[in-house]
């Protein structure tokens, strides 16, 4: 296979990339082989982002070359044979024997992700336990470094002295290109560390502005816009399926505020019409307005706390499935539990919004899944930060939940049995993790402050969008719009001496 790259100056000629690919899909063996090749998710970014902001470390990038090729040794009973290319020139009825696996064979991404498992072990990092592409190094409970991997890219950071000894145990083992400091392209994503304008303290921005740019808005024919229901042929269905696509890849990394909107187009890929083709438009054309607001990773001094902004979609005749949407943020522990002022500073760190995975009845019990799964969540991104912090992973940040439903935020402490029995069981293990302590304070608020709304409907005005601006809540609510409540025991007043 030929790439062509980019050119690493204006003044240099593209750059050519010749690799050799397996055929691997017509490997016999191939639905036997143990392919487990884990990546880093996108909260775990972010959190490796926003930790290397708080502690004043600037983040570097460096991708590995030809990284399958450089992976452990072939480790399969029987020996993998492959005809060579015409571009080998080798004599007729010559084939190859494979030491190391080759891109395309099934259990490549295995062996390779194995190779950077042993080289992380032999320089003293430990793997996160909920992530296995995150690794790290403490020293009495502090940070020293933290690496990122994303197949064979790396994103990492730290102390000065830890760096350096990373990148020389990095390039000893593995063939690498250039280290990138502060300004880098990673996964598509473009990262940036920019000073502050009234501190000295720098912050990490992402954005996709370049990806945005590619995504092409959809040639609707004039004679089709006369029949808004009619279904879609199969030259449009395909670039309705691109578009959504690349929306979907978009809003999943740095625009909450569309995620639902293209998680909407998605869920009409099978009865879609030439209506959908006009508001794929539409998003694409909010998409592009969007894309120079950046996600913000500000210095934060710990410790911090969690906010879960939790929602979902009303259940309506003829909807067999709910939407449901969750946003996770971190903030200065500084701030109160539940009573949120306008100048509360917010970091995003997590968010979802997709269609619910089961049939609902009722908004409550919508809404009860939407809480359960955006605690969920919310809890693995505590365990996460934790690793990264202090390499402990039960030395949690308190979690405070928001809600706008009110019965949701009544039944956590009462005492009824709920039917049916899978909504029962969805708020019993709600109250526990309530009445457990891993939930610091349920806070019941008003719509205008609920974040998480854009997630699970579609708004012209999103309080997400503005909050991811600001960089904080921005929403003053009264006294009546929100109420607050905690079962954590207060710790008994300490006595002096008489």
């Amino acid at each position: 296979m030929l790439t062509i790259k980019e050119p690493a100056s204006p003044t240099e000629p593209p750059r050519h990339k010749a690799r050799l690919v397996l055929r691997g899909f017509e490997d016999q063996w191939k639905d036997y082989v143990d392919s487990t090749s884990p990546t880093a998710a996108r909260a775990t970014l972010r959190l490796l982002l926003s930790a290397l902001a708080s502690f004043g470390f600037v983040p570097r990038t460096v991708d590995v070359r030809t990284a399958f090729l450089q992976g452990l040794p072939l480790d399969r009973p029987n020996p993998v044979f492959v005809r060579p290319p015409a571009q080998a020139r080798s004599p007729p009825g010559v084939v190859w024997r494979l030491q190391k696996c080759a891109y395309g064979l099934t259990d490549a991404p295995r062996r390779w992700y194995e190779s950077v498992l042993l080289l992380m072990r032999d320089i003293g990092l430990a793997r996160c336990t909920l992530d296995h592409g995150l690794f790290g190094r403490h020293r009495d409970g502090r940070l020293e470094l933290v690496v990122a991997v994303h197949v064979d890219d790396f994103l990492f950071g730290g102390t000065a002295a830890a760096v350096t000894g990373f990148e020389a145990s990095l390039r000893a083992r593995f063939s690498v290109g250039p280290i990138k400091i502060g300004a880098f392209a990673f996964t598509g994503l473009s990262v940036r560390m920019v000073d502050g304008a009234s501190t000295s303290a720098a912050s990490i921005r992402v954005d996709q502005e370049a990806y945005v740019d590619t995504i092409e808005a959809i040639n609707i024919r004039p004679g089709r816009l006369g029949h808004p229901r009619s279904p879609l042929d199969a030259a449009e269905l395909t670039s309705y399926c691109l578009a959504t696509g690349a929306l979907l890849w978009s809003t999943r990394q740095t625009m909450p505020w569309l995620a639902c909107a293209a998680a909407l187009l998605a869920r009409r890929f099978t009865c879609a019409v030439v209506a959908d083709l006009t508001v794929a438009n539409r998003v694409i054309t909010a998409a592009r307005r969007s894309r120079p607001l950046p996600l913000v990773f500000p210095p934060v001094s710990p410790p911090l706390r969690l906010r879960l902004f939790v929602d979902a979609s009303s259940v309506k005749t003829g909807v067999p499935t709910a939407h449901s949407g969750f946003v996770v943020f971190s903030s200065p522990d500084s701030a109160s539990g539940g009573r949120l002022s306008p100048d509360t500073p917010l970091t995003l760190l997590r968010y979802g919004s997709h269609r619910q995975r089961r049939v609902t009845h009722s908004s409550f019990a919508a809404e009860v899944y939407a809480m359960l799964e955006g605690v969920r969540a919310a809890m693995e991104v505590a365990a996460i930060h934790a690793f990264i912090a202090s390499g402990d992973e039960y030395l949690q940040p308190p979690l405070d939940v928001f809600t706008d439903n009110l019965s949701v935020y009544n039944t956590l402490d009462a005492d009824g049995v709920v039917v049916p029995k899978e909504v029962g069981a969805a708020v019993q293990e709600l109250r526990e993790l309530y009445h457990g302590g891993v939930l610091a304070t349920v806070t019941w608020l008003r719509v205008p402050g609920q974040l998480a709304e854009v997630l699970t409907k579609l708004n012209r005005r999103s309080a997400l969008e503005d909050t991811l601006r600001s960089g904080c809540f921005g929403i003053r609510l009264g006294p009546s719009d929100i109420l607050s409540k905690s079962d954590l025991v207060a710790p008994s007043p300490s006595v002096s001496p008489a």
